[in-house]
């Protein structure tokens, strides 16, 4: 439970926190970024690298409490949709844009969920050999 919190945290703080952005950063009017790979091309390395890592961790979580990976790949999308939405309502209901609601960043959380669960099913694999029905195997 205490690694889900931070994690819960963690994601706020980097992905739904309003932030305040100077008009130089983005126009007023563009709060909406719907054209592939625009972004992705002049993000820097950190942002890129940060947004697939900060998702990375979701499947495993998500897995841990449902214990089906069907059920982690619908989390893992719903939650990457769920931070983009917050993040448009939160800039309609402050009518200052503190975050650009970019597909780019959709592609890249997406895909650090595919690192997710692809690290959750090989997790899976090598504890299925184990009598645990758990990630982890039995120590008794």
């Amino acid at each position: 439970m205490g690694a889900t919190a931070l994690y819960a945290i963690l994601i706020y703080a980097l992905f739904i926190r309003p932030k305040s952005l100077v008009a130089s950063d983005i126009p007023l009017g563009s709060i909406l970024q719907l054209t592939p790979f625009a972004t992705i091309s002049t993000a820097g390395q950190l942002s890129i690298w940060g947004t697939l890592l900060a998702f990375v961790p979701l499947p495993l979580l998500a897995f841990a409490y449902t214990r089906s990976m069907k059920k982690a790949v619908v989390w893992a999308l719903a939650i990457a949709i769920l931070i983009e939405s917050l993040q448009l309502v939160i800039d309609l209901a402050t009518g200052f844009p503190s975050f650009v609601v970019d597909v780019d960043d959709m592609m890249l959380q997406v895909l650090g969920s595919v690192a997710g669960l692809v690290l959750t099913a090989l997790m899976v694999r090598v504890s299925s050999g184990s009598k645990g029905n758990g990630l982890a195997p039995d120590r008794g």
